[in-house]
């Protein structure tokens, strides 16, 4: 690792980073970040720069606060001084920052402001992908043996920490994760970010009611019948089909109106028939107006649905094509089949926007390119085995036979012995003698039955 001469926080800091591989961007690469995502990198990479919000930035500066307080902690534990450090890998684009590392570079220290789960992920000695791809990161451009990974609010008495070791088949995935990174930023585009539709407000007057005795009988007064005109109303436009994006963001706020409706009216009701069994009219108009609200309410969910389902299949498909492209010519090139998973509907599942539903089919589609990459390592490797080489000069020799006789080396008779046979004859042997000699090269003294064969010509 070479030290770089950065300050962290400062704009050269920053302009490093944007050029590099850097170690806190590993979890979005991977597909594991809490705060963005791996299409939201590579346009951050491009140079899109609001991807870090306000809410965000007070939770960083109170980590760096935090983290200044819980460092004199951790050397005390160590024993040995933390200095913070920028770094970055020999020979590559991966940058790593250091909260802080050992003098002799054998362990790196990360800290993270105190919150609960994490704090009793560390205590049991357990992390999720968010943080352990960022360390792993951190092993590979330090070489260090290990990171030193604290959780505090930069006091001993909320402060837990562990030590992480570097997994060799995470380590593999990284470095896959990266290199596809960099082939997909090559050609990576940024598109046109649209402004969230805001769906318009649903609005119903309250029910009023009062009842109250009058002579011999109870006697309900109410606004039902306004109720029921702008219900009814609101019932209509939720029964038209959607056109536009501001009328399916309409329609998807008009889905949970109705059904808070529905529910409200259904208390309503109970409340009134508690009141006396002789009050059929106010409750009948209720009764109405709910079933008329739950019509309208799955017709405008059923828009919203089959919507939502239509824009997913129109953001798979090209991915779908792309990968399908990508592995019919690796099996065509490499004369082999080829087979990768990937599962674009599963990767979907419960993705409830186009951004989250477009970041997950990138996601998807970027771990079956690595996927796919690995396999063509393979096939690369079993193309110039000593296996493969044998076939090969099989093929070649009964390429011979099959293209005549006058192609077939010719067997010299031995000097000291003659013998005379028929010219058929002769061109049989040598034939034969061939169709060993291709079958030897192929390996046919490694398969089933050949010894029990050598047993029987020698006993003949």
């Amino acid at each position: 690792m070479k030290t770089l001469d950065l300050t962290q926080g400062t704009q050269e800091w920053l302009d490093a980073r944007l050029l590099l591989r850097t170690a806190s961007e590993a979890p979005a690469m991977m597909g594991d970040s809490k705060y963005f995502t791996r299409n939201q990198l590579l346009d951050h990479k491009r140079g899109w720069t609001n991807i870090i919000n306000e809410f965000r930035l007070k939770l960083y500066q109170e980590g760096h606060e935090a983290e200044a307080r819980a460092r004199p902690i951790a050397e005390r534990i160590l024993d040995e001084d933390l200095s913070p450090l920028c770094g970055q890998l020999e020979d590559t684009n991966y940058m790593s920052s250091y909260d802080g590392i050992t003098m002799f570079g054998d362990i790196a220290w990360e800290h993270k402001l105190w919150n609960k789960v994490l704090a009793e992920n560390v205590k049991n000695g357990v992390l999720e992908p968010h943080y352990y791809w960022q360390l792993e990161h951190q092993l590979l451009v330090s070489g260090a043996d290990k990171v030193m990974f604290m959780v505090s609010d930069g006091t001993e008495e909320n402060m837990e920490y562990m030590f992480y070791e570097s997994v060799p088949e995470r380590r593999e995935s990284l470095i896959a994760g990266w290199k596809q990174f960099d082939i997909d930023f090559e050609t990576h585009e940024i598109e046109a970010k649209t402004e969230k539709v805001l769906p318009a407000t649903v609005s119903l007057p309250d029910i009023n009611y009062d009842v109250y005795p009058e002579m011999d009988c109870l006697v309900v007064k109410s606004n039902i019948k306004e109720y029921k005109t702008a219900a009814l109303a609101l019932v209509e436009i939720a029964k038209k089909k959607p056109e536009s994006d501001q009328e399916y963001a309409n329609a998807a706020e008009l889905v949970k109106a109705l059904k808070q409706s529905e529910d409200r009216l259904s208390e309503a009701r109970v409340k009134i028939k508690s009141r006396s069994s002789n009050i059929d009219q106010i409750t009948d108009d209720i009764d109405f107006i709910i079933s008329q609200f739950k019509e309208a309410r799955l017709a405008a969910d059923r828009f919203v649905k089959n919507r939502k389902e239509e824009i997913k299949q129109s953001l798979i498909l090209p991915a779908e094509e792309e990968i399908k492209q990508l592995i019919s010519e690796a099996g065509k090139k490499y004369g082999s089949e080829v087979t990768v998973h990937y599962d674009f509907k599963k990767a979907t599942k419960n993705k409830r926007n186009i951004d989250n539903l477009k970041a997950a089919i990138a996601q998807e589609l970027a771990n079956a390119k690595i996927a796919l990459n690995e396999k063509i390592e393979e096939l690369k490797t079993i193309e110039h085995s000593p296996a493969e080489s044998r076939l090969n000069e099989a093929r070649q020799i009964v390429e011979e036979i099959q293209s005549g006789p006058s192609t077939v080396t010719q067997m010299k008779p031995r000097p000291e012995e003659t013998v005379t046979i028929p010219k058929a004859e002769y061109d049989h042997l040598i034939e034969r003698d061939a169709l060993l000699t291709a079958l030897e090269a192929a390996g046919v003294d490694n398969w089933d039955g050949w010894n029990n064969a050598i047993e029987m010509l020698q006993a003949s």
